[in-house]
Formats: C-alpha cells, sequence, structure tokens
C-alpha cells in the first residue's frame, strides 16, 4: 500500500512538473520543426497591435510558426497563464506586448524594420538549430536571452541621439558594467607582480589585446563565444593551477616571466568569457543590435565597430598608464614590495576559482568581498611583518 502511494505521489508530482514547463517546438509527421510562441498583448496597447500585425504577417510567409495569442486585460485565464509563464523566466513584471519563444522573452514593440528584424532574427536561429539538433539546446536558449535584450528600446535610441553619442555613451557603460570587476583585478595583479617597468609595459598591452579579442567576439560573434565557454573547460582548468603555480612560485622570488606573458594573455581571455555573464544587460550586445538595424554601409560598420572597441578599452588603457606613472616615481617603488604581495593574491585567489567553479567570476556581490578581503589580507599581512622587523 505504501508503495502504491509513493508511486502515487511520485506521478502527481512529474505532471505537476510537466504541466508547468513550457514546449516551445513540436515536430510535424515529416519531421518538420514548427515553432510554438506565446504572445500576450492587451487590447489597448498601440504596440501590442504592430506586434500582432508583424506576427500575422510573419505566419503568412512562413510555415514553421504557431503562434498563440493571449490578450490579457479580456480574459482572466490568459493573465493567469501569462502569470505562470513569467515565474518560468523568474520575472514578476507584466510589461507588453510579451512574445516568448524557444525559453526567451521579448518585450516590447515598435516597427517591423527595428525590433521585427530583431524578433525574425531570433525566431530564424532558434528554427536552425532544432533542425540542426534536434533539439532546443541550452546554449541556443544563452544566445536568444541575450538577443532579447529590450529591442524596442533600440529605434528608440536611434531616433534620439547621434551615432556619436551612442557609439561613445555605451563603450563607457560596457566598460564600467558590473562584469568588469575580475577583469581590472586580474590586470592590476599581473601589474603588481612584475616588479620592472619593461615587464609591466609589455604584460599591459597583452592584456589590453587580449581583453580586445574576447570582447569582440562576446559582442559580434555571440554563438562562437558561448560555444567556446563549453569547449575550453579543461583549458580553463589548466590556466587557474598555472595561475596558482605562477604566484606561489613569484611569492618565493621565482620569476617566470615569459611564461607569465602567456598566463596573462590566455587568462585574461578565460576570466572576461566567464564574468561576461554576471547580467542579462550587456551592453555590447546592445550595441551589436543597433548597429544591425542600422544597415550602414560595410566600411562603416567597421568604423563604428573599431570606434567602440577602442573606447571600451580606454579605462583600462588609462588603468595602465595611471600605474607605469606611478611606479616610475619614488612612493611606487616604495610600494612595490606591498602591492606584489597583493597581486600574488589575486592570482592565486583567480586560480584557485578558475580551477574549481569558474562561474563564481559571474557572481558580482561575492567577488566585491572576496577582492575586499584579499585587499584587507594582504596589507594586514605586509604590515605585520614589517611590525615586526
Amino acid at each position: 500500500m505504501r508503495t502504491a502511494l509513493k508511486c502515487l505521489l511520485l506521478l502527481m508530482t512529474f505532471n505537476l512538473y510537466a504541466a508547468t514547463v513550457t514546449e516551445w517546438y513540436v515536430k510535424t509527421d515529416n519531421d518538420q520543426v514548427k515553432l510554438k510562441v506565446d504572445f500576450f498583448m492587451t487590447s489597448t496597447c498601440p504596440h501590442c497591435h504592430k506586434a500582432d500585425a508583424f506576427l500575422k504577417q510573419l505566419e503568412k510567409n512562413v510555415d514553421w510558426l504557431i503562434v498563440n495569442r493571449y490578450v490579457i486585460n479580456k480574459d482572466k485565464s490568459a493573465l493567469a497563464l501569462f502569470n505562470q509563464k513569467l515565474r518560468e523566466f523568474h520575472a514578476s513584471d507584466f510589461r507588453v506586448p510579451s512574445i516568448l519563444f524557444c525559453h526567451s522573452r521579448w518585450v516590447g514593440f515598435d516597427t517591423a524594420q527595428t525590433t521585427g528584424e530583431q524578433l525574425l532574427k531570433g525566431l530564424s536561429y532558434c528554427h536552425q538549430q532544432i533542425k540542426k539538433e534536434g533539439h532546443l539546446t541550452s546554449l541556443t536558449k544563452e544566445v536568444l536571452n541575450r538577443w532579447s535584450l529590450s529591442p524596442f528600446q533600440l529605434s528608440k535610441t536611434a531616433a534620439e541621439y547621434s551615432a556619436f553619442s551612442i557609439i561613445t555613451s555605451t563603450a563607457f557603460f560596457d566598460a564600467f558594467n558590473p562584469c568588469s570587476v575580475f577583469a581590472f583585478i586580474l590586470f592590476l595583479g599581473f601589474l603588481f607582480v612584475y616588479p620592472a617597468r619593461r615587464e609591466k609595459i609589455i604584460v599591459g598591452i597583452l592584456m589590453i589585446v587580449a581583453f580586445g579579442i574576447a570582447h569582440y567576439l562576446q559582442q559580434a560573434k555571440i554563438e562562437a563565444y558561448y560555444q567556446l565557454l563549453i569547449w575550453i573547460r579543461w583549458l580553463v582548468i589548466l590556466l587557474g593551477a598555472g595561475l596558482v603555480i605562477f604566484s606561489v612560485l613569484s611569492l618565493r622570488k621565482i620569476q617566470l616571466t615569459i611564461t607569465g606573458y602567456f598566463l596573462a594573455f590566455l587568462s585574461a581571455i578565460a576570466v572576461f568569457a566567464y564574468q561576461q555573464t554576471c547580467s542579462r544587460l550587456n551592453f555590447s550586445l546592445f550595441f551589436q543590435q543597433w548597429l544591425d538595424v542600422e544597415k550602414v554601409q560595410p566600411s562603416l560598420a567597421a568604423f563604428y565597430q573599431l570606434s567602440y572597441q577602442l573606447i571600451y578599452l580606454v579605462p583600462l588603457i588609462a588603468l595602465w598608464l595611471a600605474a607605469l606613472y606611478f611606479f616610475s616615481g619614488q612612493r611606487g617603488r616604495f610600494y612595490q614590495p606591498y602591492l606584489t604581495f597583493i597581486g600574488q593574491l589575486y592570482l592565486f585567489a583567480i586560480g584557485l576559482i578558475l580551477i574549481a567553479y569558474p562561474l563564481f567570476l559571474s557572481e558580482l556581490m561575492w567577488s566585491v568581498l572576496l577582492i575586499v578581503l584579499l585587499t584587507f589580507i594582504g596589507w594586514f599581512a605586509i604590515w605585520q611583518k614589517y611590525r615586526t622587523r
């Protein structure tokens, strides 16, 4: 009897779980993939009607869409379903129009030429990936969730601001976004560890180039970027071990200069790759979507892209130049031994994180606490050392 009750409870639990998980596509008898789109709107929302018209036209043009429409201000069951869907996305806002497909939520709509184009890009990508892989992969969901960054705001931004304003402001916001914490700490760690000015110059240039490459890939080649996160896991473990060994040897006054250069370059790419998942608000993707919407000439697009990448790197270059200036003075030379030890702690901690759990790099609050703690430990250990002399 107990066994029967347990089986019944297990079956009920499974059915409840299955009922709350959305099926985002269906396969027909001839193995054709059709995407299921849930479109939530209100009857009084003008942008909802624009989105509805776009989806109706899209349904006529492609045969692989199944659009389910829900008017939440006229149908209580539609509102309840919307609430259930939002829970799947860990969201609590009821903004409309909301277009849900392939485990991604796209909010807002302006025109078919701007928002509509981004939606079609996402739908086509998901359809192609399911046909290719045979199912909806986590990589596809991650890419779509990044792309779904408020396309509605793109057309408003493009209309209200000049290209110069958009490029400069977005690039600076991107450079100082919360996901940049560990990148700056890794950068400072290597600058602190190398005592000679020539070494600081070389390692600084290498890391700035590495950050620039990783940033461009994350922005313009997002699918390859997230695929890279899967492929490089073992390399990241080796890099973490290398950072730990390098910091320990540096602590023992054994300097591996050339090896350190390679470590600095590769670990910059690895740290950047993992820490960029800390927030859905990705300014570089916002810029890329704006660039797609603008449809400028290839030469001008390349110029915009280069300008954006250079402006993004300006704070890092400024930090590097400030460090070189500081260490060239008497005060910098006095503090070099203290900062070397703190740099060794930074590299040791980041190495351990890369080995054990690199996704920790995307935890903003814990990242800041760890950095503050390491800095305090470093200064306290140095103070104790020199106090006992």
